[in-house]
């Protein structure tokens, strides 16, 4: 199966230890009845023609699906419709690009005080368990159904992520989420796996230049830009003059970088015009401990010879900028370019 689709989570009152079949009248009504760890191996019938469905996890996406007798739904009983084959390539701006996966595991994250500082920029505070959970609830709902993705590998762990060509430039559509980082520090927000599945690693600022110059209030001269980092071979961490290119492509609105999913829905919707599906990934501070901004706010490394350098992504405000700050060490996401 090529689609990469989703991942459930949550209890469901209907189900019961003795239960086996779930009857719907339509499948729709999976929506409310998601195929997830709770229901994995559990029946389905649905309709007049009670079609048979089975929860499956699908190890190779990674994600929860409904594999019924004649079709495949998304564990929210979606028709799978994404177009992800790598045998066709669209080379305008905006359309798809190379050839990969993802990581599921947790990392160590070592215990860091470096500032007493707390957070208090314009992010919130701590997000709340509860909060995040109504926010990207299954692997692969961020992207958009109207962009035709490629693939590519990471050789290293055999991980598969989507691609995407905007403005000339080769994107990782999703966040990177490799676990086998040697220098620096990588965790899953809330140091739960799921969420790296679901919104890749937040790294340190070492970890993502792979470099101990990089390391939190050092300088992180590398040379010239492109600067491969912790990305795969073929890829580099964005340069500032990259990042710099997206924020002005869209005139520094977000809009139509987000995700449809994947952000507090208080916010302005995401249209994802350009397929690069922006996650609200959240970021970590080591000096107060703590996870915050998931579903609010997206950080994502770019190199630059001195400070933390971000693209930050500000979901109440809607904007795309460009981020330098040195105040206390955040561990942020990682978007890999093609060299």
């Amino acid at each position: 199966m090529g689609s990469i689709i989703f991942t459930a989570c949550g209890a469901d009152s209907s189900f019961t230890s003795n239960e086996s079949d779930l009857s719907l009248t339509s499948n729709s009504e999976f929506a409310d009845n998601p195929c997830d760890e709770t229901r994995e191996g559990r029946e389905a019938i649905v309709g007049n023609d009670k079609d048979h469905y089975v929860c499956t996890f699908d190890d190779h996406d990674s994600v929860y699906i409904w594999a019924g007798e004649s079709d495949t739904l998304t564990a929210r009983g979606k028709k799978i419709e994404r177009v992800e084959s790598s045998s066709s390539v669209d080379d305008e701006d905006v359309s798809s690009s190379d050839d990969e996966e993802e990581d599921d595991s947790s990392s160590s994250r070592s215990s860091k005080s470096k500032s007493s500082s707390s957070y208090s920029s314009n992010s919130s505070s701590s997000t709340n368990k509860q909060d995040i959970e109504s926010l990207l609830l299954i692997a692969g709902d961020q992207f958009s159904l109207s962009i035709r993705y490629r693939t590519m590998t990471d050789n290293r762990d055999g991980k598969t992520y989507k691609t995407v060509k905007v403005n000339g430039v080769t994107w990782m559509a999703e966040n990177l989420n490799y676990s086998g980082n040697q220098l620096g520090v990588s965790t899953c927000f809330n140091d739960e796996r799921r969420y790296c599945r679901l919104y890749g690693r937040l790294y340190s600022r070492d970890a993502a230049l792979n470099s101990s110059k990089c390391a939190f209030g050092e300088t992180c001269n590398l040379g010239y830009a492109p600067i491969q980092g912790i990305c795969p071979d073929g890829r580099h961490i964005p340069s500032k003059s990259e990042v710099g290119t997206i924020v002005d492509f869209t005139s520094g609105v977000l809009s139509p970088l987000k995700s449809v999913d994947g952000w507090d829905s208080d916010f302005a919707a995401g249209t994802d015009r350009y397929g690069l599906s922006f996650v609200a990934s959240g970021c970590y501070i080591a000096s107060s401990n703590s996870f915050r901004a998931m579903g609010e706010y997206a950080y994502f490394w770019y190199y630059t010879h001195t400070t933390q350098s971000y693209l930050l992504l500000r979901g109440r405000e809607n904007d795309a900028i460009t981020f330098d700050f040195n105040g206390y060490e955040i561990y942020s996401s990682v978007r890999c370019i093609k060299d």
